[in-house]
């Protein structure tokens, strides 16, 4: 049964489902997930790479009929009707929030009210790239998580809850977003508040999430600067990120805070994606560990008894020497470890030897004496079946279009030089594997 729910907001947010993704392939998720992305921007290229993630392993899972019991793809993560296309959710049904607020009906006073608290710029600017950057625009625009909770897939992810509730068992919640941003700051709070009202009177339903402080950067070209458009402006982001913590605070200091736990990370040395992009499938911007950390601290959260533990808990992952983070910084980080050389090892293995020899069937079959793991695994003519080939193609897919770009960006090009990764290098360490 699914007693954990991941919520990822903007395309930050999508590239902590995507690293929770690939972590659960991996053997190291929870043993149930059901996923929700919230974007506005719904052809944001992140968004999109997260969607083909998500396709990729449920196909893998299905097609190889693997389990919690099985090393690998262990976590059945799921969407509203198990229809991928119902993964991501936009709050933006109308196309600005000069139509959202039907601005031509409002009374004197309330155009006031609209013109005091946004610019022209904000209130016509188009919602199908998203926020921009400037969280107001988003704000009101999320209580649709509460007014829209009769559709998909907010519908099914409250039966779900609820079903738990009966069962007496904890609905874990987790909700991915940056703070900086536009996106996740106007729906961090806003779903946070909206989820925490509503299951207020259950106990055992428990609300984390993880925000997201700067750790990248990028160039903004001198046309965007001149167009009347709005952009997600790197030069505001540590004043958006100290006016955030310091609403969070204040909401912590008068008990109105409805998330039991919140972890925060970010990087004091920001990495730069070059090329700039204010939206749509052009915003597609690597893996980075950070997000890998994000959804360590998920997995953390999923194992957490909040019933005993009901007070806000911001998390720091580095350790005593900032300079280098080592496994044993991260909760589960051994396991995680673990897990993760095994999964990369197979990955290498399957590429470089099983998998160019799978393809030579028949040599397999003519010399099946030869080959002792082929006899032991594999009956006669057996991967030779349609099926079979089903399923090779499928995992040849996942590892080789998926998870292997996303572990190179995360774990090897995503970091500075002052800060060195105690973790996992693709390139150092399993090519040290020889056949």
């Amino acid at each position: 049964m699914i007693n954990n729910f991941v919520i990822g907001v903007g395309g930050t947010g999508a590239k902590c489902v995507e690293a929770l993704t690939h972590l659960s392939a991996a053997g190291i998720g929870p043993g149930s997930l059901f996923i929700i992305l919230v974007d506005p921007d719904k052809a944001n290229g992140n968004v999109k790479r997260t969607r083909e993630a998500f396709r990729k392993y449920v196909d893998c899972r299905e097609v190889l009929g693997l389990g919690q019991k099985d090393l690998f793809f262990k976590t059945s993560i799921t969407c509203a009707d198990d229809n991928p296309d119902n993964l991501l959710w936009s709050p933006a049904a109308t196309t600005n929030l000069r139509s959202y607020f039907k601005y031509s009906l409002l009374s004197t006073e309330a155009k006031m009210l609209c013109d005091l608290l946004y610019t022209q710029e904000e209130i016509d600017q188009p919602l199908d790239w998203g926020f921009r950057g400037h969280p107001s625009i988003g704000a009101p625009l999320m209580a649709q998580v509460e007014a829209r909770g009769g559709e998909s897939p907010w519908f099914q992810f409250h039966q779900l809850i609820n079903e738990c509730n009966r069962r007496g068992e904890q609905a874990r919640v987790f909700v991915f977003g940056s703070i900086f941003g536009g996106t996740g700051a106007a729906a961090f709070p806003t779903i946070g508040g909206i989820l925490g009202k509503r299951y207020s009177g259950q106990p055992s339903f428990g609300l984390g999430g993880c925000l997201l402080l700067p750790y990248f950067t990028y160039p903004v070209p001198p046309e965007a600067v001149a167009g009347k458009d709005l952009y997600a402006d790197p030069a505001n982001f540590l004043l958006n990120t100290k006016a955030a913590l310091r609403f969070y605070h204040d909401m912590q200091s008068l008990g109105e805070q409805t998330y039991k736990r919140i972890y925060f990370l970010g990087e004091r040395t920001s990495v730069t994606f070059e090329d700039f992009k204010p939206g749509s499938e052009g915003q597609k911007n690597p893996g980075h560990y950070i997000e890998a950390l994000a959804a360590m601290a998920a997995i953390d959260w999923f194992k957490t008894d909040f019933k005993t533990d009901d007070k806000i808990n911001p998390f720091s992952f580095l350790g005593a020497d900032e300079d280098v983070l080592y496994w044993s910084d991260l909760p589960g980080g051994d396991l995680a470890e673990k897990q993760l050389v095994v999964f990369t090892t197979f990955m290498k293995s399957y590429e470089e030897f099983y998998s160019p020899l799978i393809d030579r069937r028949a040599g397999l079959e003519a010399h099946r004496e030869r080959l002792p793991w082929y006899v032991d695994h594999f009956k006669e003519g057996e991967l030779n079946t349609a099926d079979a080939r089903d399923q090779k193609v499928r995992l040849d897919d996942y590892l080789n279009n998926s998870f292997k770009e996303w572990f190179i960006n995360t774990f090897e090009l995503s970091y500075k030089p002052d800060r060195h990764l105690k973790l996992l290098s693709l390139t150092q360490e399993l090519n040290k594997i020889k056949y």
